[in-house]
């Protein structure tokens, strides 16, 4: 399935407050080519933790298990943005023979961002989409430049907030 590449998880942000329990498994890691980065946390926090509330009433976390890096200086992790609203996003998927369009209704997003540390950029490598009972409703992974270039990673955006923690490991 393709799904359209609506990113906008970077809305304008308020104070945090208690996450919720995650509602999906994380993604498994780490993959071919990466090493895992080992953070000095308190082992009793959640695996997924809460990094900013959305002014409209969604939320963003990043997976503290799924943090990356590889030879390039590169740095992947996995964030997750719940939303108060079932979101619905149209699917299409295309064969030889034909082109199937449908409809997806999701509660939670899941994205993989790869960051270029020293340019201070990042790009979406891959994205779930999970229902509110945690099933995995779609999922997509994208092609080098599926998702136009490079994003620089700005403050007060998901990209920004996430990118100090997935750099900071990183030698630059």
């Amino acid at each position: 399935m393709r799904f359209g590449v609506g990113l906008a998880v970077a809305a304008g942000l308020v104070a945090c407050s208690p996450p919720s329990p995650p509602t999906a498994e994380a993604p498994a890691f780490p993959e071919s080519g990466e090493t895992q980065v080992q953070l000095n946390v308190n082992e009793d926090l959640p695996q997924w933790l809460l990094i900013a509330r959305q002014t409209n009433g969604g939320a963003i976390y990043w997976d503290r298990n799924s943090i990356v890096r590889n030879a390039e200086s590169q740095a992947f992790v996995w964030a997750r943005v719940e939303f108060d609203q079932n979101q619905v996003r149209e699917a299409v998927s295309e064969s030889a023979s034909a082109t199937t369009t449908q409809i997806v209704t999701y509660r939670i997003t899941e994205v993989r961002y790869r960051f270029a540390c020293a340019e201070q950029t990042f790009v979406i490598t891959e994205q779930r989409y999970v229902d509110g009972d945690g099933t995995v409703a779609g999922a997509v992974s994208y092609a080098e430049g599926e998702t136009g270039p490079p994003q620089a990673a700005l403050p007060g955006t998901a990209g920004g907030l996430l990118f100090p923690i997935a750099c900071q490991a990183v030698a630059q």
